[in-house]
Protein backbone atom coordinates (compact mmCIF):
# COMPACT_ATOMS: atom_id res chain seq x y z
CA UNK A 1 0.00 0.00 0.00
CA UNK A 2 2.88 2.65 0.80
CA UNK A 3 4.12 1.91 -2.64
CA UNK A 4 1.38 2.18 -4.46
CA UNK A 5 0.61 5.61 -2.20
CA UNK A 6 4.25 6.92 -3.37
CA UNK A 7 3.59 5.90 -6.85
CA UNK A 8 0.59 7.28 -7.50
CA UNK A 9 1.98 10.95 -5.56
CA UNK A 10 5.11 10.91 -7.88
CA UNK A 11 2.46 10.87 -10.75
CA UNK A 12 0.63 13.83 -9.59
CA UNK A 13 4.04 15.77 -8.84
CA UNK A 14 5.39 15.04 -11.76
CA UNK A 15 2.41 15.99 -13.42
CA UNK A 16 2.49 19.24 -11.68
CA UNK A 17 5.79 20.18 -12.78
CA UNK A 18 4.81 19.21 -16.49
CA UNK A 19 1.92 21.78 -15.83
CA UNK A 20 3.04 25.21 -14.28
CA UNK A 21 0.73 26.66 -16.19
CA UNK A 22 -1.97 24.97 -14.98
CA UNK A 23 -3.15 27.27 -11.86
CA UNK A 24 -3.37 30.09 -13.72
CA UNK A 25 -5.95 28.67 -16.46
CA UNK A 26 -9.43 28.96 -16.71
CA UNK A 27 -10.89 25.75 -15.11
CA UNK A 28 -14.67 24.03 -15.41
CA UNK A 29 -15.79 22.78 -12.25
CA UNK A 30 -15.98 18.68 -12.40
CA UNK A 31 -19.78 17.78 -10.73
CA UNK A 32 -19.75 14.08 -9.99
CA UNK A 33 -22.62 12.63 -10.16
CA UNK A 34 -23.39 10.47 -6.28
CA UNK A 35 -25.96 7.73 -6.00
CA UNK A 36 -26.35 7.29 -2.22
CA UNK A 37 -27.27 3.34 -1.15
CA UNK A 38 -29.14 3.76 2.14
CA UNK A 39 -28.92 0.28 3.95
CA UNK A 40 -31.14 0.07 7.00
CA UNK A 41 -32.16 -2.69 9.24
CA UNK A 42 -34.47 -0.15 11.46
CA UNK A 43 -36.71 3.03 10.84
CA UNK A 44 -33.97 5.26 12.29
CA UNK A 45 -31.22 3.60 10.20
CA UNK A 46 -33.42 5.10 6.94
CA UNK A 47 -32.48 8.73 7.21
CA UNK A 48 -34.51 11.19 5.24
CA UNK A 49 -33.58 12.65 1.96
CA UNK A 50 -33.38 15.99 3.61
CA UNK A 51 -30.40 14.77 5.58
CA UNK A 52 -28.91 13.41 2.19
CA UNK A 53 -29.24 16.69 0.82
CA UNK A 54 -27.90 18.70 4.04
CA UNK A 55 -25.15 16.31 3.71
CA UNK A 56 -24.05 17.05 -0.10
CA UNK A 57 -24.58 20.78 0.67
CA UNK A 58 -21.93 20.70 3.36
CA UNK A 59 -19.72 18.58 1.34
CA UNK A 60 -19.84 21.04 -1.72
CA UNK A 61 -19.23 24.01 0.78
CA UNK A 62 -16.18 21.72 2.16
CA UNK A 63 -14.50 21.01 -1.99
CA UNK A 64 -15.26 24.72 -2.64
CA UNK A 65 -14.14 26.18 0.02
CA UNK A 66 -17.31 27.90 0.77
CA UNK A 67 -18.11 26.96 4.20
CA UNK A 68 -18.29 29.42 6.93
CA UNK A 69 -14.88 29.00 8.95
CA UNK A 70 -12.80 28.41 5.34
CA UNK A 71 -11.06 32.06 7.44
CA UNK A 72 -10.12 30.08 10.30
CA UNK A 73 -8.04 27.46 8.42
CA UNK A 74 -4.78 26.75 10.55
CA UNK A 75 -1.62 28.74 9.24
CA UNK A 76 0.15 25.30 8.47
CA UNK A 77 -2.49 24.86 5.83
CA UNK A 78 -3.71 28.26 4.66
CA UNK A 79 -0.93 28.44 2.09
CA UNK A 80 -2.12 25.67 0.10
CA UNK A 81 -5.83 25.44 1.47
CA UNK A 82 -7.87 26.07 -2.32
CA UNK A 83 -10.92 25.71 -4.11
CA UNK A 84 -10.53 22.09 -5.79
CA UNK A 85 -13.52 23.27 -7.99
CA UNK A 86 -15.31 19.95 -7.60
CA UNK A 87 -18.65 19.49 -6.55
CA UNK A 88 -21.05 16.62 -5.76
CA UNK A 89 -25.14 16.68 -7.11
CA UNK A 90 -27.55 13.26 -6.87
CA UNK A 91 -26.98 11.10 -9.93
CA UNK A 92 -30.55 12.30 -12.18
CA UNK A 93 -30.00 9.26 -14.46
CA UNK A 94 -29.34 5.54 -13.52
CA UNK A 95 -26.74 3.35 -15.91
CA UNK A 96 -29.63 2.41 -17.87
CA UNK A 97 -30.60 6.14 -18.61
CA UNK A 98 -33.59 5.77 -16.37
CA UNK A 99 -34.44 9.08 -14.43
CA UNK A 100 -33.65 8.36 -10.39
CA UNK A 101 -33.00 10.44 -7.51
CA UNK A 102 -29.80 8.98 -6.82
CA UNK A 103 -30.92 7.58 -3.70
CA UNK A 104 -31.44 4.07 -3.47
CA UNK A 105 -33.19 2.11 0.22
CA UNK A 106 -32.38 -1.01 0.84
CA UNK A 107 -33.73 -3.38 4.32
CA UNK A 108 -32.01 -5.51 5.92
CA UNK A 109 -31.47 -8.32 8.70
CA UNK A 110 -27.94 -7.26 8.86
CA UNK A 111 -27.58 -5.36 12.56
CA UNK A 112 -24.15 -3.94 11.17
CA UNK A 113 -21.69 -3.86 8.65
CA UNK A 114 -17.72 -4.35 9.20
CA UNK A 115 -15.22 -3.42 6.25
CA UNK A 116 -13.64 -6.76 6.84
CA UNK A 117 -10.08 -7.79 6.60
CA UNK A 118 -7.56 -5.60 4.69
CA UNK A 119 -5.40 -6.98 1.96
CA UNK A 120 -3.54 -3.71 1.34
CA UNK A 121 -5.65 -2.01 -0.90
CA UNK A 122 -9.47 -2.99 0.02
CA UNK A 123 -11.31 -5.00 2.10
CA UNK A 124 -12.21 -8.65 1.72
CA UNK A 125 -15.33 -8.98 3.35
CA UNK A 126 -16.66 -5.35 2.49
CA UNK A 127 -20.50 -6.98 2.68
CA UNK A 128 -22.72 -3.86 2.60
CA UNK A 129 -21.10 -3.77 -1.26
CA UNK A 130 -22.67 -6.72 -1.79
CA UNK A 131 -26.58 -7.44 -2.22
CA UNK A 132 -26.47 -11.26 -1.53
CA UNK A 133 -24.91 -10.59 2.30
CA UNK A 134 -27.55 -8.11 2.65
CA UNK A 135 -26.16 -4.95 1.38
CA UNK A 136 -26.36 -3.20 -2.24
CA UNK A 137 -24.29 -3.25 -5.10
CA UNK A 138 -22.19 -0.54 -6.14
CA UNK A 139 -23.24 1.43 -9.33
CA UNK A 140 -20.54 1.46 -11.98
CA UNK A 141 -17.94 4.05 -10.39
CA UNK A 142 -16.82 5.12 -13.98
CA UNK A 143 -19.70 7.29 -14.03
CA UNK A 144 -20.76 7.51 -10.07
CA UNK A 145 -19.25 8.17 -6.69
CA UNK A 146 -20.66 5.55 -4.53
CA UNK A 147 -21.45 6.39 -1.00
CA UNK A 148 -23.35 3.12 1.27
CA UNK A 149 -25.02 4.46 4.69
CA UNK A 150 -25.41 1.77 7.17
CA UNK A 151 -25.01 0.99 10.82
CA UNK A 152 -20.95 0.17 10.88
CA UNK A 153 -20.12 -2.26 13.32
CA UNK A 154 -17.54 -1.11 16.08
CA UNK A 155 -16.49 2.46 16.47
CA UNK A 156 -16.10 2.79 12.74
CA UNK A 157 -17.29 6.59 11.53
CA UNK A 158 -16.87 5.53 7.93
CA UNK A 159 -13.98 4.46 5.17
CA UNK A 160 -13.31 4.41 1.52
CA UNK A 161 -11.11 2.39 -0.90
CA UNK A 162 -7.81 3.08 -2.01
CA UNK A 163 -6.75 3.99 -5.31
CA UNK A 164 -6.65 0.02 -7.05
CA UNK A 165 -8.85 -1.51 -5.80
CA UNK A 166 -11.51 -3.55 -7.45
CA UNK A 167 -14.36 -1.08 -9.26
CA UNK A 168 -17.32 -2.73 -8.07
CA UNK A 169 -15.94 -1.69 -4.09
CA UNK A 170 -14.93 1.31 -5.12
CA UNK A 171 -16.63 4.38 -3.23
CA UNK A 172 -17.44 5.85 0.93
CA UNK A 173 -19.01 3.74 3.65
CA UNK A 174 -20.48 5.83 6.45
Amino acid sequence: LANKMLQNEQVLQNWIKNNPTAKTKKRTIITIPVVVHVVYANATENISTAQILSAIANLNKDYRRLNVDAAATPAVFAAVAADCEIEFCLASLDSNGNATTGITRTPTTTESFDPGTSNGSYFSTDYIKYTSYGGKNGWNSANYLNIWICDLAETLNGYSTFPGAPANLDGVVV
